[in-house]
């Protein structure tokens, strides 16, 4: 039986690089999850810099792991990138 979880949501106050290494990377090697919405706090850090970081997929191993990543700053919540995405 599939026992992986439909969503992973996570929004914590919590840097950035701290929630990709230890929440997101892990979900999605594991296979935990079908589907992702995580939302990165970034009001103290770079935001050009994380996003080089988001964008450079193949170095993080996302592009194998993830059959669609896609990386949004949304109007209303400019300290944060949000990054959704759905298992390969």
């Amino acid at each position: 039986a599939d026992r992986r979880c439909d969503w992973l949501l996570c929004d914590l106050i919590e840097d950035p690089n701290r929630v990709i290494e230890q929440i997101l990377l892990p979900w999605l090697e594991a296979g935990w999850c079908r589907r992702f919405v995580v939302n990165l706090k970034v009001g103290k850090m770079d935001p050009i810099e994380m996003l080089r970081r988001l964008r450079g997929i193949d170095a993080m191993g996302l592009n194998r792991r993830c059959e669609r990543f896609k990386i949004r700053q949304l109007f209303h919540d400019r300290e944060e990138i949000t990054c959704m995405g759905q298992t390969a």
